[in-house]
Parts: C-alpha cells; sequence; structure tokens
C-alpha cells in the first residue's frame, strides 16, 4: 500500500511517462513535491520526476503554468538516464514570462527524438501542489486558471482553455483535461453549470432575471448572468421616482421634477443619495415652482 507521504513519482524510474508529437497540446501533470526526497544527488535539491517519449527530432517546452501559488524556482536541465547521470541538458532559454501567472518556462531547441526525465524542483520557495506542462517549443503554453481567462458558466462555452473562477476551472479540468488543454466548449460550461457554486446563478439567455425593482432593468446577458442596470426611471425626473412635494417626504431617494430635484439635490444631496424625506420636501416647496405648498 502507499502510505499517506509516499510520492509515487519521487524517483524517475516512477515517473509517469507520455508520449508528445510535433503537433500536440500540451501533456499535463498534477503532482504534489510537499514530501519529495533528494534521489538524484546531482541536481542537489529534493525533487520528483516526470517524463515524456518524443516521437521525432524537435524542440520542447517544460512549465509550471498554471500552479498556484507560483513556483519560485525551478531546475533548468533534463536527462536522458535514469538514474540520473548527471549529464544534463540545459534549457537554451527559460522564462517568467511564457506563463500568464508568472510561473516558469524552461525551452530547450532540436532535441532528439526518445526518453527525457524532467525533474521538478523542489525548495522553500517551491512546495505542494503543482502543475507540469510538457509542450513542443513554440506551442503556447496552457492558460492557466483564474483571472483574465473566458467566463466558466457561459452558455456553449467561452471559446479558449479554461475559465476564469480558479476552484470551479481546476475541479472541472482535474475530471476532464481537455478544458484547459484545448477549448472550455459546451461541455466544459454544462459540468461547470451542474458542479460549480460560481454557476448557481446562472440564468438563460431568454430568461427574465426580473429582480422586483421598478428602478432596475432585469437582463441576462451573454454569459448567462442576470444583470440590473439602473435604468434612470427613480433618479431625477423618473417617472417612478416619488412625488417632490409631498408632504413628510416621498420615502425614496429623488424625485419626478428633474429641475426641482436638482435643486434640491444640489443643495441637500442627502435628498438625492439616502431619502427624500420632510427637509427635501420642506426646501421643494420654497425653492421649487411645482411645488404649492400650505403655509
Amino acid at each position: 500500500p502507499i502510505c499517506s507521504h509516499d510520492v509515487i513519482n519521487d524517483t524517475c524510474a516512477d515517473a509517469p511517462i507520455g508520449t508528445l508529437y510535433t503537433s500536440d497540446s500540451p501533456l499535463t501533470y498534477k503532482g504534489d513535491n510537499t514530501y519529495a526526497t533528494m534521489t538524484c544527488v546531482a541536481l542537489g535539491f529534493e525533487e520528483t520526476w516526470h517524463a515524456v517519449d518524443l516521437d521525432s527530432d524537435f524542440g520542447m517546452t517544460t512549465s509550471l503554468c498554471g500552479t498556484y501559488p507560483p513556483f519560485g524556482n525551478a531546475f533548468i536541465v533534463i536527462d536522458q538516464s535514469c538514474p540520473c547521470s548527471g549529464n544534463f541538458i540545459f534549457a537554451n532559454l527559460f522564462d517568467q514570462t511564457t506563463c500568464d501567472d508568472g510561473n516558469w518556462a524552461m525551452h530547450y531547441d532540436s532535441l532528439p527524438s526518445g526518453v527525457y526525465f524532467t525533474p521538478v524542483l523542489k525548495d522553500d520557495t517551491s512546495t505542494g501542489p503543482y502543475t507540469w506542462n510538457i509542450s513542443p517549443f513554440g506551442s503556447p503554453p496552457p492558460q492557466a486558471c483564474g483571472p483574465g481567462t473566458g467566463n466558466c458558466c457561459q452558455e456553449g462555452g467561452n471559446g479558449s482553455p479554461s475559465c476564469d473562477d480558479e476552484d470551479c476551472c481546476n475541479a472541472i479540468c482535474a475530471a476532464d483535461p481537455f478544458c484547459c488543454d484545448t477549448e472550455w466548449d459546451d461541455i466544459c460550461a454544462d459540468q461547470a453549470q451542474d458542479e460549480c457554486d460560481i454557476c448557481n446563478f446562472v440564468c438563460k439567455f431568454d430568461e427574465n432575471c426580473d429582480d422586483d425593482d421598478v428602478c432596475t432593468d432585469d437582463i441576462c446577458n451573454e454569459a448567462g448572468q442576470c444583470v440590473n442596470p439602473d435604468n434612470g426611471t427613480c433618479q431625477c425626473g423618473g417617472s417612478e421616482a416619488g412625488d417632490c412635494c409631498e408632504e413628510g417626504g416621498n420615502g425614496g431617494p429623488f424625485c419626478n421634477d428633474f429641475i426641482c430635484c436638482n435643486m434640491v439635490c444640489d443643495n441637500d444631496s442627502f435628498c438625492c443619495e439616502t431619502q427624500w424625506d420632510d427637509l427635501c420636501a420642506d426646501q421643494a416647496c420654497e425653492l421649487c415652482d411645482i411645488c404649492r405648498c400650505s403655509e
């Protein structure tokens, strides 16, 4: 049995291996190096391993795109031997700009076909659950879950990989990696609407989102979200605003004569920001020609 602190890919011999083709989407692995040990002394740090079989000669990128919080460090080497030989292949380029979320990406040019072992570093800045991507060099890395991506709940999908709510996105992609690797399509959106709390409010595009407020419009937008923008009918001069001259006030902010309302609110903003109360009504009687108030 595997004990709770055992790491399945702690050694290169146990590394999961996938075949990568030049036209492929990235191979994406979810891992956790919290309990990793040092199995390759030449690397100098504790590590976990993932392996890839290149079907032909081409470049390769490894990255931590999608890891949150981002890892502070990464190995910039890979090995063709297991156990590790120390004769590492060093990345030609490495950066924190390829990944939208600031994680490390390492680029290796013109590798011969064959199996490569790729280590994931563990140190004080790089410990915990992670996402490890292996892709043909030059292909775009997978879009990280979270802000800056499309809406998780949008009817029919958002047309791009991943979505903007990290918890929902990670849950759906763990079950269906296509949603993050390739496209958040209608199937991914349907799963999100079934499983994610953030989608509980989702409406159909032709559905009424009535909030029982005459001061707002009731709209279901293209993302499947109910929105209720102010429609202006309850502001100064609006058809739903109360009487400017009503004794004791009209009970709401604003009043239904545009000129009178603005005159009073310029003098006392409380009348438009909070409530058109008895003091506002008294000012209307003094300032506004429309009011015929008893002395």
